[in-house]
């Protein structure tokens, strides 16, 4: 089993996470591309090379991110459409996350078997979630996953200050 920390980092003009492992030292560092049509965000490992990006697509009803790891096939992360809970498919491999009301608490499932715990710290300065990796094998793909469920979060709270402004 894996643990890691996932920070979104406050005021910079494009996304920036920290991603560090249960020994406090940096595993990830994931950048957004500024000045992109649509999110991008660049991860890249300890030694600098880049080894995951998260794109959003555009054009789709509901918020859909796309995660390419070379060597894999593309995964898209969808959000469903839920009664009073946080949903999300990850397409390919078959696995859900399903999240609580509040959205602080999350598991990615592959049918009964657990692949991963996501809880979001309830009092930060900016978003950070605490991961529990199951198989080490799958600790960049449920990270990739976090990002593109902060990345959807982010997006709905940012819709919702827009429409109660407007009123």
């Amino acid at each position: 089993m894996s643990r890691f920390l996932l920070q979104r980092k406050l005021m910079t003009f494009a996304d920036r996470y920290s991603i560090k492992d249960e020994q406090g030292e940096d595993a990830y560092l994931a950048r957004g591309q500024w000045m992109s049509v649509g999110k991008k965000i660049h991860v890249k490992d300890r030694e600098g090379k880049e080894v995951a990006m998260l794109q959003r697509k555009l054009g789709s009803l509901r918020p859909q991110f796309l995660i390419t790891i070379p060597g894999l096939p593309e995964i898209a992360v969808v959000r469903e459409l839920v009664f009073l809970r946080v949903q999300y498919s990850v397409h390919i491999l078959d696995w859900t996350v399903e999240g609580d009301a509040f959205h602080h608490d999350f598991y990615i499932r592959s049918g009964v078997k657990e692949i991963a715990r996501i809880r979001k710290k309830w009092v930060a300065n900016a978003d950070q979630y605490s991961v529990e990796v199951m198989d080490d094998r799958d600790d960049l793909l449920v990270l990739m996953i976090v990002l593109a469920m902060d990345c959807s979060l982010l997006e709905a709270r940012m819709a919702t200050k827009i429409s109660g402004a407007e009123k």
